[in-house]
Formats: C-alpha cells, structure tokens, sequence
C-alpha cells in the first residue's frame, strides 16, 4: 500500500503516468478538475471532477460550523420522565402493534416480510412524532 501510494503521488506530481502533471490543472490560476482527469486517463472527466467539487463543498463546509439558531441546550436534554409518559416510548410501542395489525389487515403471512413491514413502520412513527414534536428539523444549506 505504502508503495502504491508513492507511485500514485510521484506519478501525478510528476506526470510520469501522461507526461501531463498536477501542477498544470492546480495553482494559481487554474483549478480544472476536468482537464486534469488527463494526469491519468480521460475517461470518466465530468463525473470524476463531480466528486472533486462536492468533497471540496463538504471541506469548505467543514471549515466553518453552522450554528442553528433554535436549537437550545433545553430542547437536547433527555425526556426525565417515566417510560409509561414518554411520548417517545408510546409512539415506539403504538407503532409495533400498529404495524403488526397492519401486516395481519394486509395478510402479510412472511414472517421476514411482516418483520421489515413492522420495522419500517416504527421507524415512520417514530420519525413522524419527532417532527410534529418539534426535536428534529430540516434545514437546507443556502444556495451557494
């Protein structure tokens, strides 16, 4: 592995794979990701700069973190309250029944099939209380 990588780095730094080298795509002034598909082969250019610019947004996101405004350290704590009041709870356990007489309703007789009807109803209840509850939000990054 450790071979490979020096090949690969030595290679593209160098342009010893097509005589064409990183520093010709990347300084500067340039920043073609398509054009330096070249460094290796050029197949595949336009979908292998697609992952270039999306790892670079998700780097440039990393960079600064985003602080969500409604978000307080109240609404993180945990639920302090016996599982018998926990709407959590009920909704886990109303969704399991709910979803086991769906499958019966919908004559379900996999077992496999009833389980993962089961289970993804769960999980759809349990995702539909967070939200109306207010615990989980969606927020779309602003257009760049």
């Amino acid at each position: 592995m450790a071979t490979a990588i020096r090949i690969l780095f030595d290679g593209m730094i160098g342009g010893l794979f097509t005589g064409k080298k990183l520093a010709d795509y990347f300084n500067q002034v340039a920043n073609d990701p398509v054009g330096a598909r070249a460094i290796i082969s050029t197949d595949k250019a336009s979908l292998i700069a697609g992952y270039y610019r999306s790892f670079l947004d998700a780097l440039e996101a990393a960079r600064s973190p985003v602080r969500v405004t409604d978000v307080t350290p109240d609404a993180a704590k945990a639920e302090d309250v016996p599982a018998s009041q926990s709407g959590t709870a009920l909704t886990t356990v109303g969704g399991l029944f709910g979803s086991a007489g769906l499958s019966v309703v919908l004559g379900v007789n996999n077992p496999y099939a009833a389980g993962i009807a089961a289970l993804l109803i769960v999980i759809g209840s349990i995702a539909a209380f967070m939200f109306v509850t207010g615990r989980w939000s969606v927020y779309r990054a602003p257009a760049r």
